[in-house]
């Protein structure tokens, strides 16, 4: 993915305009959301297997159908309700596929204040579920300007390199604006890069640092101590500087494709 996305671009082209509308959420309610977002995939695939395990009875099916349905996980009620529906087994079966349609990615945002005070656990649960946006949602959706940042590119053979993730936010700070929205993906990249295991508490530790770097660059916002050591950086004050939002969140398979097309 290129360091920056076509100028010009607006918010809903880079990530799922679901997640762009998301609803703001309490920190208590992240782990919750986290959890919902990891069943999804799992409650999807089973109406598909379930279907699946319907689609080949007939009207009067054989022992041989019966005993193919049953091994592939349909149970007797199951069964008797295909062949009971209207249009028969494969009516059924295709109502079940609708059905697995029709089960979304439960999502929500917190501004900046709340994800500071929330569990880091759950934030990186949420954000790696794709169902979390973070960091001044109010101007995420206003669906203003955006560039979306890799922040794997910011890693080099010896550890984070400050001076290509200032200049790339340089960069893209003066392409937004004060009213656009850098969106900081890769995030997962980046930690990979450094050799970390996504769910330790250190990859959430150097995580944590790397947004808060670039909430100074982009913000003016202090660089703490404990962020500027795990970046081998040192401590930097807050600056009065107006900025565009910032958000984390996972691009869309429409915006990598654009992004890989830069």
């Amino acid at each position: 993915m290129a360091d920056l996305f076509a100028e010009g671009a607006q918010i809903n082209a880079l990530v799922d305009p679901a997640l762009v509308a998301a609803a703001s959420i309490s920190s208590e309610e992240l782990g919750g959301l986290a959890a919902r977002a990891a069943t999804q995939p799992i409650e999807q695939a089973g109406w598909m297997a379930l279907a699946d395990a319907i689609e080949g009875l007939s009207a009067v099916p054989t022992d041989a159908e019966l005993a193919s349905a049953l091994a592939t996980g349909a149970n007797d009620d199951l069964i008797e309700a295909a062949l009971a529906h209207p249009g028969g087994p494969a009516a059924a079966a295709n109502d079940l596929r609708r059905q697995a349609s029709t089960v979304t990615r439960p999502v929500g945002a917190l501004d900046e204040a709340t994800t500071a005070a929330a569990p880091p656990a759950d934030v990186h649960r949420a954000i790696e579920a794709g169902c979390l946006l973070v960091l001044n949602a109010p101007k995420v959706l206003a669906n203003g300007p955006a560039i979306a940042l890799d922040m794997g590119a910011w890693i080099a053979p010896a550890g984070f390199d400050a001076d290509a993730a200032e200049a790339a936010l340089t960069s893209a700070s003066a392409a937004v604006g004060e009213d656009g929205v850098i969106v900081l993906a890769g995030l997962g990249a980046a930690v990979f890069a450094l050799a970390l295991d996504y769910g330790s508490d250190e990859s959430r530790v150097i995580a944590s640092a790397m947004v808060a770097f670039a909430r100074h660059v982009t913000n003016g916002s202090s660089l703490k101590k404990a962020d500027a050591l795990q970046l081998g950086l040192t401590a930097k004050r807050a600056k009065a500087k107006l900025g565009p939002a910032l958000a984390i969140l996972p691009l869309s398979s429409n915006g990598l494709a654009a992004c890989q097309a830069e």
